[in-house]
């Protein structure tokens, strides 16, 4: 214990001459903003508890994706996510890559599922889909500031695979 309590100070006085701001010792935010994204994918995507979402958005969140494919008279709102559960009861979303650099990162991901559900406006036809496509979100305070891409850009392969794509 003598030589430990010596040893231990050292340590810490020598740690404190250190230039390194305090909040950066150890810490890598690229990883922290990848961690955040894998959380969130598996959370609300994958296991499809869509009412945690907002836990993963900072205030004044902002997504840049627009859904330009829809069923005459469907529009997106609110429960745009939700349609998803509801057309696709057993869907899964396979993180198949994360990327990360500064306050951006990426996540490639394929989503599989079988059309049980009505979809939008579209009855269900038994078929099984296979959709990929990619996310890139900005991180600010822990929390995802802003969204660009996602599965608004992939809404032409839903349609296509259930034979329900608008002319």
């Amino acid at each position: 214990m003598r030589t430990t309590l010596p040893l231990l100070l050292a340590s810490t006085l020598t740690a404190c001459g250190d230039d390194t701001p305090a909040t950066d010792a150890g810490f890598d935010q690229v990883a922290a903003n990848k961690d955040l994204l894998h959380r969130y994918h598996e959370d609300v995507w994958d296991q499809g508890h869509l009412d945690h979402a907002g836990m993963y958005l900072g205030p004044g969140f902002f997504s840049h994706a627009v859904v330009t494919t829809l069923p005459a008279g469907q529009t997106a709102g609110a429960d745009f996510l939700a349609q998803f559960r509801i057309g696709f009861p057993d869907m899964h979303s396979h993180e198949d890559a994360l990327l990360g650099d500064g306050d951006l990162v990426a996540i490639q991901w394929t989503i599989t599922g079988t059309h049980t559900g009505t979809f939008f406006g579209v009855a269900p036809t038994g078929k099984a889909i296979t959709v990929s496509g990619m996310d890139v979100l900005r991180v600010a305070d822990n929390l995802f500031a802003e969204h660009w891409g996602g599965i608004a850009d992939q809404m032409d392969d839903f349609f296509a695979q259930i034979d329900a794509l608008p002319k």
